[in-house]
């Protein structure tokens, strides 16, 4: 089985790491390059890439930029920045909200040793460019964009969830991802990118709601059903823009069709049924354009505008009357296009730099990513760009978004040089609606994923940075060329996804309590043999809290009992649902459940090089510069080493450091 595309992570960390986290992006091992962009389907071609490199000039012109927006708005109302962050507060900080995780103690101790006056860009442009930076981007996008694994007992979403990592670890554009969500042709099973798509395809008008709201932050939620009472929005605007997608099929209803003459003909029944429903789930899933646009107006529309049934003409929607007369309204009359290239259109507009919310969208989303809250919230909601707590400086971070071209890694490059993002956070004690300033990032809890990769980087090692899951090499090993449901394409699909040994237990033809011991035990033996068929980059190591690999590359969501879930992943029913509040359950399962073995156990990375450590003193240390990344004070050196002194073990120590509440937020 060759490794997916998202594996050359691997690669690159560990040139990386053995240069040291201090070296300058442009002085490391340039990241692989990006796939080519294959947004010019149906002639929509997409602009050129952006230059690879920032220079440090650039870099401060673009912060000094968005610093003076920020200190404007506070002047503007007698306030201040708040004071400039220590090294140690600035690399924990920066650490968690770039790669997701806390730096290793070596990580650390590299940065403080550094002398060069340019350390922070330096180390900036170290973390974008590392794996880590990637899963963690992955997190914050499949929240947004609501992925999982099981697209509504559709079909698998893993052929996606790795497209997406091995675009995202090419540093593609974000304009140049999400026109390749929105064109994409074929099935679901060998195309990545209709994953978008056929997440909804069994509610296409609410995928059409769910996008607008993600990709441009525009609330017409309420318009799928009738006039929205408190914006201009109208059901006509909204099924106009769906309309868009009104030429296009999510479903092959013919093959399916077939393949249930063919499941109930018994040609197949040698294929196990889940292994053949997984076949057929995975190929009729497709995204396909038609020669009509066959959205029509529901039959109890009551507006003077159209008539029930009535065919809708495709339109772009308007914020004002000014905007259709900018370049992004000028690519063709949408009402004119054929139907098969009507996806294309649209996402040609949805994206160009002049679009007036695209740009706007996403650069409020990354902004709430490092200070906690948006410029403007809600998030998803931004069709008055004039309420936001700070309109000048959506549009200076708007205007940003645009120069760099939609690179991600080169806006972030930029905010976290700020002096804004570089000041004490302020504690989130209730705010109202889109009046925080930005004096500095919000003290915030770790999101889930934070405090687990942080937890089993400190139990497993940073090699855990190295492992990707490549569940979607047996997807595609499931792909049934054309579609032709027949014994002998069955029975192949069915052949090769054996051959992958990544769903044994899927063969199993009878009920496991109709197997001898022995072929129970054969059994159980391939199921684990296929667990760690699914991960390359790295032999993940186990244990009570389950398989030790980063976030981004479990199941999609975790189980509902599982640390992530507890700690407040969301279920991707709803984007951007992640909680944060603190609960007692959660309390509880760092005292007493099973990730305090990761660090507290005998496994534990982190507790064995502390026991190497010479003097207790030296053990404190590390431990704290493990857990907190700085040193302890001489009292809390003292406290902790009479502790130990008096039977405490260094176990302890560790959870102890755990739960504590420095341990668990960002400040």
């Amino acid at each position: 089985m060759n490794p997916h595309p998202h594996a050359v992570k691997s690669v690159w960390l560990s040139v990386a790491l053995a240069l040291g986290p201090a070296v300058l992006a442009a002085d490391a091992p340039a990241p692989p390059k990006a796939a080519p962009n294959s947004a010019s389907k149906n002639g929509v071609s997409a602009p050129p890439p952006p230059p690879a490199v920032q220079t440090n000039a650039q870099i401060r012109r673009q912060a000094d930029e968005i610093d003076r927006l920020v200190l404007a708005g506070l002047k503007a109302k007698g306030q201040s920045l708040n004071a400039p962050i220590s090294e140690e507060v600035f690399l924990r900080r920066v650490c968690l909200d770039t790669i997701g995780r806390l730096p290793t103690v070596e990580e650390a101790e590299a940065y403080m040793a550094d002398t060069r006056p340019d350390k922070r860009t330096r180390i900036i442009g170290w973390l974008l460019a590392a794996p880590g930076h990637g899963s963690h981007q992955f997190n914050w996008l499949a929240d947004l964009l609501r992925i999982r694994d099981n697209l509504n007992n559709q079909g698998a979403g893993f052929v996606y969830e790795n497209w997406l990592k091995a675009e995202l670890d090419a540093n593609r554009p974000w304009d140049a991802l999400v026109r390749d969500m929105l064109t994409a042709d074929g099935k679901l099973c060998d195309q990545g990118a209709t994953g978008f798509l056929l997440r909804d395809a069994d509610m296409p008008l609410d995928g059409a709601s769910y996008m607008m709201s993600t990709l441009l932050g525009a609330n017409l939620a309420c318009a799928q059903c009738h006039d929205h009472p408190t914006a201009d929005w109208s059901q006509k605007d909204f099924y106009q823009m769906a309309a868009f997608f009104g030429a296009t099929s999510l479903r092959d209803d013919k093959s399916a069709k077939q393949a249930q003459i063919l499941g109930k003909s018994g040609a197949v029944d040698a294929i196990p049924q889940p292994v053949a429903r997984r076949i057929v789930s995975n190929n009729i899933l497709r995204v396909q354009d038609g020669h009509r646009q066959k959205l029509v107006l529901p039959a109890n529309y009551k507006y003077p505008d159209g008539k029930p049934g009535a065919a809708v003409t495709p339109a772009f929607v308007a914020w004002t009357l000014d905007d259709a007369k900018g370049p992004a309204y000028r690519l063709g009359d949408p009402a004119k296009a054929d139907p098969p290239r009507l996806r294309a259109t649209f996402a040609a507009w949805l994206t160009h730099p002049d679009n007036p919310r695209f740009a706007a969208n996403i650069a409020n989303r990354e902004w709430k990513r490092f200070f906690g809250v948006a410029v403007q919230e809600p998030v998803g909601d931004i069709d008055d760009l004039s309420l936001g707590a700070n309109p000048e400086l959506l549009a200076g971070l708007t205007k940003l978004m645009r120069e760099v071209n939609f690179d991600l890694r080169r806006f972030e490059t930029v905010i976290l040089n700020t002096r804004a993002y570089q000041s004490a956070a302020t504690p989130s004690a209730r705010l109202e609606q889109n009046a925080y300033l930005f004096n500095g990032p919000l003290v915030r809890r770790m999101s889930a994923a934070q405090a687990w990769d942080s937890i089993i980087v400190m139990g497993a090692g940073k090699e855990v940075d190295l492992i990707c899951e490549v569940r979607g090499e047996a997807q595609k090993a499931a792909n049934v060329p054309g579609n032709d449901f027949t014994k002998e394409s069955m029975l192949a699909a069915a052949k090769r996804l054996e051959a992958t040994g990544l769903m044994p237990r899927d063969f199993l033809g009878k009920k496991a309590d109709a197997l001898s011991k022995r072929a129970m035990g054969e059994m159980n033996a391939k199921q684990a043999a296929s667990v760690m068929a699914q991960y390359v980059g790295g032999r993940p190591k186990f244990g009570r809290a389950g398989v030790m690999v980063r976030a981004s590359e479990m199941q999609q969501p975790a189980p509902e009992t599982h640390f992530l879930r507890m700690f407040g992943q969301s279920d991707r029913q709803v984007a951007c649902t992640e909680a944060y509040e603190g609960s007692i359950p959660q309390t509880l399962s760092l005292m007493n459940g099973p990730v305090s073995d990761i660090v507290a156990g005998r496994q534990s990375v982190v507790l064995e090089a502390a026991k190497s450590c010479k003097t207790q003193e030296a053990q404190v240390e590390r431990l704290y510069l493990a857990f907190f990344t700085r040193k302890p004070s001489a009292g809390e050196t003292a406290r902790a080493v009479s502790a130990l002194k008096n039977g405490l073990l260094l176990s302890d120590l560790a959870w102890v450091l755990l739960n504590a509440h420095e341990f668990l937020f960002v400040r």
